[in-house]
C-alpha cells in the first residue's frame, strides 16, 4: 500500500484587479518516501481525461499503482502512460553547440 497526496496544481494570474490563483486542469500527485520521510512529486494527474502523467524517472512498476490509487482517491476512471527511464542524452554538447549557427 502507497501513500498517495493529490494537490490541484494554480498558477498565479494576473488580472485587472490583481492576482489571483488559477487552475491548470491537473492535480500534481505526490507519493510518501519512507527513506526521506518525505512527500516525492511523481506526476500529474488531469481532470477532464482522466490520464496520469508520471514524471521521468518514475519506475515503470509503481506507475499502474499509482494511477489505480488516484482512481479510488478521486473516484474516476484513471488511465496511465508509460514513464520515460532516466538515460543519459542523445545529442552530445559539442554536436549540439555548432559553429554553423553563428
Amino acid at each position: 500500500m502507497i501513500k498517495l497526496r493529490l494537490d490541484d496544481f494554480v498558477v498565479p494570474k494576473k488580472t485587472h484587479y490583481g492576482t489571483v490563483m488559477r487552475s491548470t486542469g491537473q492535480d500534481k500527485v505526490y507519493i510518501w518516501n519512507d527513506d526521506t520521510e518525505n512527500w516525492t512529486h511523481c506526476g500529474y494527474l488531469t481532470h477532464e481525461s482522466g490520464y496520469f502523467l508520471p514524471l521521468v524517472g518514475v519506475p515503470k512498476e509503481l506507475v499502474p499503482v499509482i494511477a489505480e490509487q488516484c482512481a479510488k482517491q478521486k473516484s474516476v476512471k484513471v488511465k496511465y502512460v508509460d514513464s520515460v527511464p532516466v538515460s543519459e542524452p542523445v545529442v552530445e554538447e559539442e554536436e549540439f553547440w555548432s559553429d554553423d549557427d553563428e
